[in-house]
């Protein structure tokens, strides 16, 4: 016998649909405490995973219903059977599923080294990337051509900050500064 088998035979002894309990009428009941955690509503909850006394009042047939962790007080509620060909109005609602749910379960494999959440266009990055930079600057960067200080005001005419063009070009944010304000002071 279980420490909450007590508790399942007095939920399934009474008549009543609503029964309105104190925290201490149920560890009387049982003949030990309950656990700490009785204080956190969620540990009432009618989930069978939550704990071994849910478990307890499902298998007799109820359902919590009012938890008052303040006044340490529970409402159980009878959940009635439903005769065969009776239909609830929740049931009669829902769709019935296909005989083809759930086939597929178990069978998709996501190969080695699949980042499922990175973006799969690189136009995308910077919504989710701070550090995004387009494709185009990196076909400036590669460029043989350019000095760095071409690449340096061509990364400043495509939007991108100085931290970023001296992280991307390797240089001091010094650098950067420099050959940009110095623009300035033969344009200004």
């Amino acid at each position: 016998m279980g420490k909450y088998d007590k508790f399942g035979d007095f939920l399934s002894r009474t008549k009543l649909d609503v029964v309105h309990l104190r925290f201490e009428e149920i560890e009387s009941i049982i003949g030990a405490k309950l656990p700490p955690s009785k204080v956190y509503p969620a540990w009432w909850s009618n989930s069978p995973w939550n704990n071994v006394l849910t478990k307890v009042w499902l298998a007799a047939g109820f359902k919590s219903g009012r938890v008052d962790v303040a006044n340490k007080t529970v409402d159980f509620i009878r959940q009635r059977q439903q005769t065969r060909g009776a239909t609830s109005s929740d049931q009669s609602r829902k769709p019935p599923r296909s005989a083809l749910f759930g086939v597929l379960k178990g069978t998709s494999v996501v190969a080695p080294g699949v980042d499922l959440t990175a973006p799969v266009d690189d136009d995308w990055a910077h919504v989710y990337d701070d550090d995004y930079v387009p494709p185009s600057a990196r076909y400036v960067v590669a460029d043989q051509a350019l000095s760095v200080s071409d690449k340096i005001r061509e990364l400043d005419a495509m939007g991108i900050s100085r931290a970023k063009v001296a992280k991307l070009l390797g240089k001091r944010y010094q650098h950067v500064r420099n050959v940009l304000d110095a623009d300035q002071r033969k344009t200004g």
